[in-house]
This record gives structure tokens, sequence and C-alpha cells, in this order.
């Protein structure tokens, strides 16, 4: 087994704005999924995944650059109204309904847990 050890590669980059490109794609996962007819469940399993997956996101990024801070406003953007559907929602566990509270409140929140 060898390794090698490229110090160009993305395991040495920091985590940047693009991280948040992958919102965009949970997000036409869920269209995909509403439009042909699946199942509520799953949907609303892909709606969480997009709360967490923007979540994780957040916590990596640098804190100071103002890029990533206008990324993270324009991303927010389009999850916030997951965010109130899923609040609603009776299926939605508590823990998660915690972290969209947080979110709501201020998703920059997440720079600092």
């Amino acid at each position: 087994y060898f390794y090698r050890h490229n110090n160009d590669g993305i395991m040495h980059k920091k985590y940047s704005a693009c991280r948040l490109d992958s919102t965009d794609a949970v997000l036409d996962r869920i269209s995909f999924l509403e439009e042909n007819g699946y199942s509520e469940e799953m949907i609303h399993n892909c709606k969480i995944f997009l709360i967490n997956d923007f979540v994780n996101s957040i916590r990596n990024l640098d804190k100071k650059s103002k890029e990533n801070r206008k990324a993270i406003k324009e991303k927010f953007s389009l999850v916030k109204p997951y965010c109130k559907i899923l609040l609603k929602s009776d299926k939605t566990d508590n823990d998660t309904k915690k972290v969209i509270r947080c979110l709501l409140l201020n998703p920059f929140l997440f720079f600092y847990i």
C-alpha cells in the first residue's frame, strides 16, 4: 500500500463558501422527489438532511470572511422556507427543531457551536 502526499491537494485546503453549493444539490433533490410523487416520509427526510448539511457546512467556514458571510446569507434565504415547514411538522424530532430555531434566530450562531 502506497500513499501519495500532495501538498496542493484538497486535504490541505480550508473549507470555502463553495461547500455551500451542496445546498443547491439537496434543494434539487427535494424538487425531484416532490415532482415525481415520492413518499412524504422520503421528502421529509431529505428536508432534514438539507438542514443538517447546511449547518455542517457553516460550522467549517472561516467566520471572519466576508465572502463566507455573504454566501451563508444567500443560501440561507433558500433554506429558510424549509425550516419553517419542518418546525410545523409533527414528524420532526425535538433535537432537529432546536437546531432549526437556532438557524432562524441567526445562522451565524453555528460559527460558535
